[in-house]
């Protein structure tokens, strides 16, 4: 039915696109005088925005619709590990994107 390795081959394959992401903007700065943004910006902006809201959507996918919790085939034991997994994972995400945001727009949050 679903494969268990797909979920974090995306995450890692998303993860070093957004490293890689970050250092091909690390010099870029957004303009003072208001004219149009780097293309790596903007990227970066997009980059940022789907880690804010993708992960937690899957959270809930994972949640109501793969996982069913109450299903009469999961375990009380098994439902406790999968939330465990799924904090744990939450944990991360906003390590991800908390970093993402810095090392993305951290010259412009300095002021």
């Amino acid at each position: 039915m679903w494969d268990p390795w797909i979920a974090p081959i995306v995450a890692v394959c998303a993860i070093v696109y957004s490293l890689v992401l970050a250092y091909q903007g690390w010099g870029a700065s957004l303009p003072k005088d208001g004219s149009s943004w780097p293309r790596v910006k903007k990227k970066q902006v997009v980059v940022l925005v789907g880690w804010m809201l993708v992960p937690p959507l899957w959270f809930c996918i994972e949640y109501f619709l793969i996982f069913k919790p109450g299903a009469a085939s999961h375990n009380p034991a098994e439902f406790e590990l999968f939330k465990y997994g799924q904090d744990v994972s939450s944990r991360a995400w906003v390590a991800i994107a908390s970093t993402l945001l810095v090392l993305y727009f951290g010259k412009e949050m300095r002021g």
